[in-house]
């Protein structure tokens, strides 16, 4: 009989620790997201306006904004060697737009090419015209481009490097890298 009363104490012991870890856990865990909250409420409405201006689209730019408030909450171990918190947070958003951007761009080309090939009939829906009507200003601006300046933006958009546009142009990295700023800047422009 004692033997059972003294196990009994033994799971009641450490019922209680257990529990008490438990508490801690709960509590830390409140701490962390009470802070993410505070991070959130703080840095969301700026990083959306960024997110705007870089995008154009306010469904792509929240997109961008809380794709990278999701990966800040997976990552949170690794925040402890961050210096500044803000910073991280815009340039996660730059790189997240930017390749928001590009995966766009490969996606107009690519439907530019399958029109070419062979023409889609499609339903005529206000979406399917609103984008057939921005991929001819797209392919507008394209053709009024430079020859040289056209080729190299098409190269840069299939994902060929800079160094191996100027090896085929026989012109340097930093004429590629104009060339192509200017094109970007032109067609948006246009597109605009």
């Amino acid at each position: 009989m004692k033997s059972d009363s003294f196990s009994f104490q033994v799971i009641l012991t450490e019922t209680r620790i257990n529990m008490r870890n438990e508490k801690l856990l709960l509590k830390k865990e409140s701490v962390e997201t009470q802070t993410f909250k505070k991070c959130f409420q703080q840095f969301y409405p700026i990083m959306l306006r960024k997110s705007l201006q870089l995008l154009k689209i306010p469904e792509l730019a929240e997109d961008a904004v809380q794709e990278v408030f999701i990966n800040l909450w997976k990552s949170q171990k690794q925040l402890e060697e961050i210096n500044s918190l803000e910073a991280y947070l815009f340039k996660c958003l730059k790189n997240r737009c930017l390749n928001m951007l590009r995966s766009r761009k490969r996606d107009i080309l690519r439907h530019m090419e399958k029109q070419q090939v062979s023409p889609v009939v499609s339903e005529s829906t206000e979406e399917t015209v609103i984008f057939n009507e921005s991929l001819s200003r797209l392919e507008e601006s394209i053709n009024s481009l430079p020859p040289v300046r056209k080729k190299v933006l098409k190269l840069k958009l299939e994902g060929v490097t800079n160094q191996d546009i100027a090896k085929q142009f026989n012109i340097s990295e930093n004429t590629v890298k104009v060339h192509y700023n200017r094109a970007n800047k032109f067609v948006r422009s246009s597109i605009e």
